[in-house]
């Protein structure tokens, strides 16, 4: 297939020109086309901005060529000799829990609903989209409703 008859498919994601750049390897480098280079410089060109701010903002200028930016990044990058540096990053570390590993009773739960006056419906929802956030606040009522209960003469 002709190298200018490229399918999207065939075009390499921003993630994979970065990689490429922090491998050190110049055969690979040297694959990647000019369509490549040019459709990933912005992103490139933002990521390195991060640790290079001055050089960036000079490759960032209207008019100049995004195949050359990104030649310009890889012979900066050369000198990492295949480590990332540590100001560079593509994952935020985000902590995940599933709704299942959220562990609380149900007098907890009834009481944050009679508390923020909310359904189960909401309830959920907050589960779902906080669920760091509601976990830290469920075990904190669970706590002082055990402290109520051994006090409470009942």
């Amino acid at each position: 297939m002709d190298e200018n008859f490229k399918t999207k498919s065939d075009v390499r994601s921003p993630f994979d020109v970065m990689n490429i750049l922090f491998s050190y390897d110049e055969n690979e480098f040297d694959n990647l086309t000019k369509k490549d280079k040019e459709r990933n410089a912005f992103l490139v060109n933002r990521r390195m901005s991060i640790g290079y701010p001055i050089q960036a903002c000079k490759l960032s200028q209207i008019g100049m060529s995004q195949e050359f930016v990104i030649d310009s990044w890889f012979s900066v990058t050369k000198r990492f000799k295949g480590r990332k540096p540590s100001w560079f990053y593509l994952k935020s570390n985000k902590e995940k829990i599933v709704k299942n590993e959220i562990k609380f009773t149900e007098r907890s739960k009834e009481f944050y609903k009679k508390t923020n006056q909310i359904s189960d419906k909401e309830f959920d929802l907050a589960i779902k989209f906080e669920p760091i956030t509601m976990r830290d606040y469920l075990l904190e009522i669970e706590k002082y409703l055990k402290i109520i209960s051994k006090h409470d003469p009942k």
